[in-house]
């Protein structure tokens, strides 16, 4: 393994299991841990569930399982966690990026609606 950290704040993740294709997550943030050389990740998994809410888990990581190095998590299952690369045309193509600003609105839609509701004091 390289030095590169996989583990970045606001990047997507692909977590293998037992090495094959586990699934993707959102890393929301990485402090120290209290013991040196570990991290506490805190990681949502990207799993659609049945009351679509994103689960938000911590996980304790050291050094080198941040840098893609295998781990073993309940009963000794290998995981390891790998970068997800995005292409380059959908990176750096900063003409097509919407915001709340720029946001195209049809012509149509422009128009004022009539309102039919009425204030009652």
């Amino acid at each position: 393994m390289d030095n590169t950290i996989i583990v970045n704040p606001k990047e997507i993740i692909l977590v293998k299991i037992n090495k094959s294709q586990g699934f993707y997550a959102y890393i929301i943030d990485i402090i120290a841990d209290v013991k040196p050389g570990w991290w506490q990740v805190k990681l949502c998994p990207l799993i659609p569930t049945s009351d679509f809410k994103l689960p938000e888990l911590v996980w304790k990581l050291d050094d080198h399982q941040i840098r893609g190095s295998e781990f073993t998590m309940s009963n000794g299952v290998p995981h390891q966690l790998f970068k997800v690369e995005f292409p380059k045309s959908f990176e750096s193509n900063n003409s097509n990026k919407l915001s709340d600003d720029n946001i195209p609105i049809p012509k149509k839609i422009k128009k004022e609606i009539p309102s039919y509701l009425r204030l009652i004091k």
